[in-house]
Formats: structure tokens, sequence, C-alpha cells
């Protein structure tokens, strides 16, 4: 048998060859088996995931009209393990998160107005699990905090003599708060603040001295830190008219011709004040002129509202009355009639 061979290195005493090749097996095997543990640790063992978000059916906004209520841009954000955080800014009412540490994560999402006001919200808390995406549907609801409304109302100034306004405010409770409005001719303003965030029900009434002439009501949505503006425009006045007092045995009332020429007959009419249907006072010929004179025989003495019509071919005109929007006055007149 031959004798193993040994081989002297400098500061090193001998080793047989056979020694020194297990001792090189067993250091690169521990070596790889190091190597393995590490890319182990590097990868955390529970991996990340995503989470893909999506709002629901967004609140209403008021009924009366956006007014900057309506999202246009929202905010998803979120914290999670570790201090790990993610803000998103999007249009869109959706988006989708990816590479969050899986575990427990809280997720918010603010609805901005056109000017950067957070009008709705909502947060959830939810699981992001390693190597899967987690979908939620989100619902976004106003935020609570406070608000104020700007009610106005426009009218014919012309159409009224003695204007008021007053608008109710009714919250979800059912309790109603009433404000005299700041009026001037032809325009009410009232500005109420520091109501809190919810829907409301706001009526504006406008009136004639002690007689409501109109009247307009709305659901309204306040928002948090915001003036939501109401602006309600009467066209059609229930006017009261303005009196006038005739001491005379007798008046004449005139009108204007038509504008496409003169008819063949004009037809006078009077009715009592506050009376629905008109009564046939006279019927004249044309070529007389547009005006006529009444006297006790004809009209006894009495309150009245009066009209004309005219009568071309056999067809009859509607009737311009006293009360007309574009009588003169454009307030609307009716005689009281006492006599001499």
């Amino acid at each position: 048998m031959k004798r193993a061979t040994t081989t002297t290195y400098r500061g090193l005493p001998p080793v047989r060859l056979v020694e020194m090749h297990r001792l090189a097996t067993a250091l690169v095997a521990g070596l790889i088996l190091v190597t393995a543990s590490c890319g182990q640790m590097v990868g955390s063992g529970s991996g990340d995931g995503s989470v893909a978000i999506t709002l629901g059916e967004l609140s209403a906004t008021s009924v009366y009209g956006d007014q900057n209520l309506q999202p246009t841009s929202y905010v998803f954000s979120g914290t999670g393990p570790n201090g790990a955080s993610f803000s998103v800014i999007s249009e869109d009412e959706s988006t989708t998160v990816q590479t969050l540490q899986s575990g427990e994560w809280h997720i918010s999402v603010e609805g901005l107005n056109d000017q950067d006001e957070v009008v709705l919200a909502g947060e959830t808390v939810i699981e992001v699990l390693p190597f899967d995406e987690t979908k939620i549907e989100l619902a976004l609801k106003p935020v609570n905090g406070v608000g104020a409304l700007l009610v106005t109302a426009e009218w014919n100034g012309d159409h009224t003599i003695e204007p008021s306004s007053r608008v109710t405010i009714t919250d979800a409770a059912g309790e109603s708060n009433n404000w005299m409005m700041s009026a001037n001719s032809g325009r009410a303003e009232r500005t109420i603040e520091d109501l809190s965030t919810g829907y409301y029900r706001v009526a504006i009434q406008l009136f004639d001295g002690d007689e409501e002439v109109s009247g307009s009501a709305h659901t309204v949505r306040v928002a948090n830190g915001s003036t939501v503006e109401v602006l309600v425009e009467f066209e059609a006045l229930n006017k009261v008219g303005k009196p006038i007092q005739i001491a005379d045995e007798s008046f004449t009332l005139g009108w204007d011709e038509p504008e496409t020429g003169t008819p063949d007959q004009y037809r006078v009419y009077a009715r009592e004040r506050g009376e629905y249907h008109w009564d046939l006072v006279d019927e004249i010929a044309a070529n007389n002129g547009a005006q006529y004179t009444v006297s006790p025989e004809i009209l006894g003495y009495g309150t009245y509202e009066l009209a004309v019509s005219s009568i071309t071919g056999g067809q009859e005109t509607s009737l311009h009355s006293s009360m007309a929007d574009n009588a003169l006055p454009g307030t609307g007149w009716y005689i009281e009639w006492e006599g001499p």
C-alpha cells in the first residue's frame, strides 16, 4: 500500500490533501446554505400586494343644483404597517395602488370640488394579502362641519309696491327658522351662516305689503366650509295692484290700439275685485277711439278690475286687463269708485 503523501505549507502544519478537500467541500456547502438563507430574508416571507379602490354611488348633490358640491377630483390615501403610506390624486373615481406591504391598511378617500374644498369623504380598514390584489368599493358621504347659505330673490321691481321677502329654513329634524331678507326694488338677499352640514328645505316668499305674491321652495345641501348660493327669480307674481281712488261721477278708461291696425270693435269688461269671471260692460265701434267713459248708469259704484279686448273679422283677442304685467303702471291697478 502506498503511503499518503504530505505537503508542507509555510506557516501551516502538515495537512493531508484528502482532509483539505473535505474541508473545502464543507466550506462551499456552508456558503451555499448561508446564501440561500439570506435570499429568503430579502423577501420577508410575506410578499407585497395591491389594492384596487372604486367609489360606490356618490351621495346626491344639492337638489337645487351642483353649487360646487360635486367632486371634480379625488385624493386616495392610506397608512399601513411600519408607517408605510401612499397618496394618489385623480379625477377618476377609481385607482389601483401597487407594491403595498401586506398587513392592515387604513384607506381614506376625499372628494374635492373645483375650489379644492373637501365636500365628500369616506374611509375603511382592509387587509392587504401577499401577492394578491384586494378590491374595495368605498361610499363617500358629505363631510360633517358647518357651512352657509346665500339666498337671493329677484323680480321685476315695477310689479310691486311695498316688497319684502322672507326665507324659512327647515332642517332634517323638522325645526324651522325664519329670516327677513334685505330687500330693495326687485332684489332681496340674506346670508345665513353657521349651519350644520346636511340637507335643508329652503322656502323663499315674496310679499307686497301684507300679501304674499310669490314663493319658491328647494332642497339644498349645505357643505362643510362652503357657501351655497340659492338664487330664485320670481317671474309670475300674484300682484296686489295699485288702488286708484275715484270720487267723480264718471271716469274714462284708455288703452293702446293694436299694432296691426284698427280693429272693428272693442269690448270693455269689468269684474269685482277678488272675483274670477269677467262681465261684459259694453261693446263699442273702434272708430270712436281707444277709450271709453264709464258712468253709474253703465256700472255701479264699487271696487273693480277692468279689461279690454278687440274684435277683427269676428275674432276676439284675449283680454288685456288692468292687472296685466304690461299695464300702466306695471304694478297693475284697480279702481275704488266711490262717486261724488
